[in-house]
């Protein structure tokens, strides 16, 4: 009676051990990362309509008055002046409610011109109608208005309210139009800007740790904005996303949700050589879109574990796989000498 309970005894103690000696490593091993927690807003295509900077629009800010009201759904506008904007050019309107919208012209002829898009507000007589773009690799202040006004149109913003929201980047969030129509939109508990002009993804991932490191106050929304600077220095599509993956993550770590405004769009740069228009920066930004809506898409697709260890499964099955190595063992040893004692 004795010597059973001591092999029972032996046995209990054997898978104990091997149990306690695999779940730590393997459940390591095992346990994946978090899904990336994370807002794109979808300037590239939902905005801008994959329309950049064309050489020969006006640069800087320049407005056309309405001559008359127009409605929700009117595509045809007549202005108190001729119409200088091109065909196929972006162009910021302020609704009768007071949000700035982007759409496109798709004809102009004297005074009138026609939009690829009905309004999708009511627009006063008198009101403003501006370009967009200051430049090739910027918008104007009525285009960072019409930017921020599109992001905050798509969000919770009972969520962000009375929050701490950080802004890191480039240009766009370090000129501090974006920013101030975001502040002016909603109320921030405390807010930062680390967006520095000229910086590429890169640069914001070695930077990160150092820009947060001394901020009084944790951020809950980290706003992000890159894209421009990696195309025209021709960053792969490929580093990109994994720059943006690693930003995202290190955001997460501090416990914060990002809002990421995807790629602004490549312009069309002309060739001498060909007498022709090269794509790589358009397509560049393209990619840059594409390869982040993807990494939406996928991390959506993770499930959010919430047991204790991802390996838990794992160990379980090696744990049962070691419990019937050992009895199969103790039945051709131990075990054998208990059988035929009673016997």
């Amino acid at each position: 009676m004795l010597k059973k309970l001591i092999l029972m005894l032996r046995f209990f103690l054997t898978v104990t051990l091997g149990s306690l000696l695999l779940i730590s490593p393997l459940s390591f091993a095992r346990t994946e990362l978090p899904p990336l927690d994370f807002e794109i807003i979808p300037i590239h295509s939902g905005l801008l309509k994959e329309r950049a900077y064309i050489w020969q629009e006006y640069e800087g800010l320049t407005n056309f008055t309405l001559e008359n009201d127009a409605v929700a759904g009117d595509k045809i506008l007549n202005l108190s002046e001729p119409a200088h904007f091109n065909e196929l050019e972006l162009i910021v309107y302020q609704s009768a409610s007071g949000q700035f919208y982007v759409t496109q012209v798709v004809t102009v002829k004297d005074k009138t011109i026609t939009l690829l898009e009905p309004l999708k507000d009511d627009v006063n007589k008198g009101n403003f109608l501006w370009n967009f773009y200051h430049d090739a690799s910027h918008p104007n202040k009525a285009g960072y208005k019409a930017l921020a006004d599109f992001a905050l149109r798509r969000l919770d913003l009972e969520l962000l309210e009375n929050k701490v929201h950080a802004f890191i980047g480039d240009s766009w969030l370090a000129s501090k139009f974006l920013e101030k129509r975001i502040r002016h939109q909603i109320n921030l508990t405390a807010g930062f800007n680390k967006a520095v002009h000229g910086r590429k993804s890169i640069d914001v991932l070695k930077s990160f740790d150092e820009d947060f490191k001394d901020n009084q106050f944790v951020p809950d929304y980290v706003w992000i904005t890159l894209g421009t600077n990696d195309y025209w220095l021709d960053v792969s599509a490929e580093d990109y996303i994994k720059n943006i993956e690693a930003i995202i993550r290190k955001a997460n770590n501090l416990g914060a949700k990002v809002i990421i405004f995807d790629s602004s769009v490549g312009p069309l740069e002309w060739d001498s050589v060909t007498n022709s228009f090269k794509t790589v920066r358009k397509d560049l930004s393209n990619a840059y879109s594409k390869n982040l809506a993807e990494l939406y898409k996928k991390n959506q697709a993770i499930p959010i574990d919430d047991s204790s260890g991802g390996g838990s499964v794992f160990v379980f099955e090696l744990v049962v796989l070691l419990s019937f190595l050992v009895v199969r063992r103790s039945n051709t040893s131990g075990f054998k000498y208990y059988s035929s004692s009673i016997a």
